[in-house]
């Protein structure tokens, strides 16, 4: 054995010298070879090649991780344990890692430089999700781990050798009863050893909660539609799977069966599934963004998963491709969408969400390893669904099953001992469906021995439906009859569960019957439960979509009673109304608000937004949009919940009577729709606000929609056009006294007059709007004034004033948690320390602005930051840096950055003698340059990155013309700083280029 398996030990070396050496001392008493480095010379260029030969003759590959990224030795981009690693998994080595725990305390001088840091946490991250990861706290957990999992591998082929021959001995056992048994426990066998090896394959994360329905016992009778569920899972090239039926005909049953075979203790826990996404979409409320959230927990990287899909410069099909990308590296995943009918369009049973349909049109287009279940009453329409594989369970049950359950379920009524004759009339009558079955027996719980299903039999008004073949009318009429029979109290509990969204828990529906005491209530559910029309799971009372449906339709909508209005006593009314519930609903929410000092995040506000959902369908909606106001715009919207806005105000269009609220409603929605990147949705929903706040002579208003349609010009490059709006709204807010409104246009217009290079006049705007905020100190304007001041003061060259500002935009900013304005802040100061030559500084603080752009989705601070990083990057001299970060900036769309990257990476790509694909990008560059220009041609930025990429193909007379046009439009001393560095950076890629030093002279003479 010791001359077949060597083992190739990975670490740093300084940091885990100790470590590697008990390591070592206890893998020395396994009959193993060991291969080690510590004696190799890390500068020696020949160390490296030996280092990936000594790995590529290696059987196990133990790479050793703490917080050292390790030494990278010259011409490497990666370390030397990075690049072991990269030779292991080349070579196919069984890979075993090993992490420091992240709670542990480690010494600062053995942690990496801040740059290294980067590559660590990329390569622990990719470490996580594709290898076996353990955990280590000390040296004696590190030795126990790394000696039990070598000894594991070493074991594998003995082990599978060994289970082959005593098969092989027990196959021939004397009777087949006693060799079923034996196989039987062979396998069991077999499983377990198999789960032992192979739950490596799941990452180091921890099982993850699947939330599955309650089986309620019907799934009998459907071992065939089960194994085609399986087999088309694992065995066919159809990743979309679609259950067809109609309610009640056991397709979350079917379902429900698979995943808990799977997946017994409903967690992450089956070697041969790496994860299970369950979806419900009875509320209606499913979209891409919630496929994306569940989906990024699965994969263990929620954040990166949900920045990607909060990316507007994104498209969806590139989400997309990244969502089957990720989650395929990860392995085998079911993601199950049931009662997919609720998304669908009653009319045409199209996907009615936009980003849902893309979502499955993928889904069957592309390749990828995830299978997806739906479960719905109609086949889905979209296109490409011809490669939808489709079950139908819309045939019932066979007989003898049906029969089968009924004498089991329902025992205790009297259908064990029941002829046979009458249990088979009774499953004939109802053609078998599982939901009918079930609501027999629940029938029965409740009125046993009184009534038989004999009796039941008689009633032929139950089952004319039946008999007319209308199963789904049939169905609801049984069902009915059951509802029908049931005391008022319970059916009063019934028809509260009804009216909500989501299950609720037992303190809701209390509060809903407050005319019952607790210990009623709990026997009614109990009841209920028993008689089959509710479930009990994890603390929530649901009900099968049939059963809901029935049941909310038969509350009466006619308007309020004086009973019904929120104070009445529930428990004691024997009628009520649909929007009396729902007000009720929506009282019981408001009363359970948090206060707003708790308000961190969306969970926060769940209350508020099922209140709002509540008054939406009580018809109120009015208070639903005063709800709306209070958290959509300093939370939501701050919080980058962008299409939750859309979805809520979109229910209120065209229903809202009150000029104010429709106003509102309409600028709120456009400002939503702006933070989308729907530009031109922003303008006409603000357009139309504008309208009536002009109508109602709303002088307030007039200024905040005149501001937002500045704000919409000036992403548009309009500057001039936007000024003319901030002036407008300027005017108006001072002749009114509104002092707020006064600083936030004085803010735009300090940032317009700053866009098109008169840093001066910026300034003088921005500290007059400082001075007046001062009166009334608000922190979110505040960091908004300072955030623009310091980058202001960075253009003119004060760069001590200029971190004084931004050091103060950032204390604000993030103690309030305005993360659209943290993110700028962060990006200014990564500029600015890159301007005196801290690059460490500088590309510290843009990854933290990307991070946050990422996170709220706004493709401007992204683009920046990437910008930013890219060219700091550029700067040092590590072009591979570089080009990936101006690559990945031109993945968004957002011209006023991109042309930016087209050139500067033009100018990289000459430094590369790239010179074909050079030509290219800087040729966009001067296309998309100039297209901004048309619409402002003052726009300095713009000028100065035009003027270079004229110069570095040689139009030199037209390239210095654009110099001096962009030094009058903007000689602010820091800017030209900056455009001195970049001179420098095309005389490094193009030495003697022509026109080169006529630009630095001008500049220069400028500067001074």
């Amino acid at each position: 054995m010791g001359e077949q398996v060597r083992v190739y030990i990975s670490s740093t070396y300084d940091d885990l010298k100790d470590y590697r050496a008990e390591v070592i001392k206890a893998l020395r008493k396994i009959d193993i070879t060991l291969v080690n480095m510590e004696n190799y010379n890390a500068g020696d260029k020949k160390a490296i090649k030996k280092c990936q030969e000594d790995v590529a003759g290696c059987t196990i590959y133990v790479g050793i991780f703490a917080r050292n990224y390790g030494f990278v030795p010259k011409s490497h981009r990666k370390s030397f344990p990075e690049l072991e690693y990269r030779e292991a998994k080349k070579k196919k080595l069984s890979i075993l890692i090993f992490l420091l725990n992240e709670t542990i305390d480690w010494p600062r001088e053995l942690c990496s430089t801040r740059n290294d840091e980067r590559w660590l946490n990329e390569l622990k991250v990719e470490l996580k999700n594709n290898k076996t990861v353990r955990w280590f706290k000390n040296h004696l957990e590190l030795v126990v781990e790394v000696m039990a999992s070598v000894f594991e591998e070493i074991l594998k082929p003995y082990k599978e050798k060994a289970l082959n021959e005593l098969y092989a001995s027990v196959s021939v056992a004397d009777t087949p009863e006693k060799k079923a048994v034996v196989e039987q426990a062979i396998d069991i066998t077999k499983e377990k050893m198999l789960q032992s090896s192979d739950s490596s394959q799941q990452s180091g994360r921890e099982p993850i909660p699947i939330p599955l329905p309650r089986l309620r016992g019907t799934f009998v009778g459907r071992e065939k539609e089960r194994k085609t569920l399986l087999h088309c899972l694992n065995f066919t090239d159809k990743r979309l799977v679609v259950i067809i039926a109609p309610g009640g005909y056991g397709k979350t049953e079917l379902v429900t069966k698979v995943l808990k075979k799977i997946a017994p203790t409903t967690t992450i826990t089956n070697n041969k599934i790496q994860g299970i996404l369950y979806l419900r979409c009875v509320a209606g409320d499913i979209n891409m963004g919630t496929v994306f959230t569940e989906a990024g927990k699965i994969a263990g990287t929620s954040e990166a998963f949900f920045n990607v899909y909060k990316n507007d410069g994104i498209s969806n099909k590139k989400k997309l491709y990244y969502f089957y990308g990720e989650l395929s590296k990860i392995g085998n995943i079911w993601i199950v969408m049931d009662s997919f009918e609720y998304l669908l369009d009653a009319k045409d049973d199209t996907v009615k969400d936009v980003g849902l349909r893309e979502f499955l049109e993928t889904a069957v287009s592309i390749d990828h390893s995830i299978r997806i279940i739906i479960t719905s009453r109609v086949l889905p329409k979209f296109k490409g669904n011809r490669s939808v594989e489709p079950i139908d369970l819309s045939e019932g049950l066979p007989e003898e099953k049906a029969v089968e359950y009924l004498r089991y379920e329902g025992a205790k009524y009297g259908l064990k001992d029941e002829d046979k004759s009458i249990l088979l009339a009774f499953v004939r009558r109802v053609h078998c469906i599982p939901q009918a079955l079930e609501s027999i027996v629940g029938y029965l719980s409740e009125h046993f021995p009184a009534i038989k299903l004999k009796d039941i039999l008689a009633n032929d008004g139950i089952f004319s439906d039946f008999d007319k073949h209308d199963h789904e009318e049939g169905l609801k009429s049984l069902i009915l009859e059951q509802i029908k029979r049931l005391r008022p109290e319970l059916q009063l509990a019934l028809s509260v569960l009804s009216v909500f969204s989501k299950p609720p828990d037992q303190k809701a529906v209390c509060y809903m019957l407050q005319g019952m005491s607790s210990v009623e209530l709990a026997f009614n559910l109990s009841r209920l439960e028993k008689n089959r029309l509710i479930t009990h799971n994890n603390g929530t009372y649901d009900m099968h979509p049939v059963v809901r449906e029935l049941v909310y339709d038969m509350i009466p909508q006619n308007a309020l009673s004086s009973d019904e209005t929120g104070n009445g006593d529930y428990g004691k009314q024997p009628t009520f109304t649909r929007a009396g519930l729902h007000m009720k609903a929506a009282k019981f929410f408001k009363n359970i608000r948090k206060p707003e000092s708790d308000w961190k995040t969306i969970d926060d506000l769940e209350p508020q937004l099922q209140e709002i959902h509540h008054q939406i369908r009580a018809g109120n909606f009015e208070d639903a949009a005063i709800v709306l106001n209070i958290i959509d715009y300093d939370y939501l919207l701050v919080w980058g919940y962008y299409e939750k806005i859309t979805e809520l105000r979109q229910q209120l269009i065209g229903k809202l009577k009150d000029k104010e609220l429709v106003g509102m409603n309409l600028g709120r929605l456009g400002t939503a729709y702006w933070n989308i990147g729907s530009i031109q949705d922003f303008i006409n929903y603000t357009d139309q606000a504008l309208q009536i706040a002009k109508e109602v002579n709303n002088k307030e208003r007039i200024w905040a929609w005149l501001n937002n349609l500045g704000r919409a010009y000036a992403d548009l490059s309009e500057i001039t056009k936007a000024i003319d709006y901030y002036e407008h709204g300027l005017t108006i807010s001072q002749n009114i006294g509104d002092k707020r409104g006064e600083v936030i246009l004085l803010n735009n217009l300090g940032r317009a007059y700053a866009d098109i290079g008169k840093t001066n006049k910026a300034i003088e705007y921005l500290e007059k709007a400082l001075t007046i905020n001062k009166e009334d100190w608000n922190k979110r304007i505040a960091g908004i004034t300072l955030g623009y001041l310091g980058s202001a003061y960075y253009d003119l060259g004060k760069t001590t004033k200029s971190i004084e500002y931004l050091e103060q935009a950032l204390t604000v900013t993030r103690e309030i948690g305005y993360k659209r304005i943290n993110g700028y802040v962060l990006g200014y100061l990564g500029d600015v320390y890159l301007s005196i030559g801290d690059t460490d500084e500088a590309v510290i603080y843009n990854i933290e602005a990307l991070k946050i752009g990422k996170n709220i989705g706004k493709s401007d601070i992204i683009t920046t930051a990437l910008l930013q990083l890219a060219y700091t990057y550029q700067c040092v001299v590590n072009l591979v840096d570089a080009e990936s970060y101006y690559k990945e900036s031109l993945d968004y769309d957002f011209p006023v950055n991109t042309c930016h990257s087209m050139v500067y990476l033009g100018v990289l790509l000459l430094e590369n003698t790239h010179t074909a694909e050079a030509q290219d990008f800087i040729d966009r560059g001067i296309t998309l340059c100039r297209e901004i220009l048309e619409k402002t041609p003052n726009r300095y930025k713009q000028l100065f990155t035009l003027a270079l990429a004229l110069l570095s193909k040689g139009n030199v007379l037209e390239s210095l013309d654009t110099y001096k046009k962009a030094i009058v439009t903007c000689p602010a001393k820091g800017v030209l700083k900056k455009e001195l560095m970049t001179l420098d950076l095309l005389d490094r890629a193009v030495p003697e280029c022509p026109g080169l030093n006529e630009a630095q002279k001008l500049l220069t003479e400028a500067q001074a």
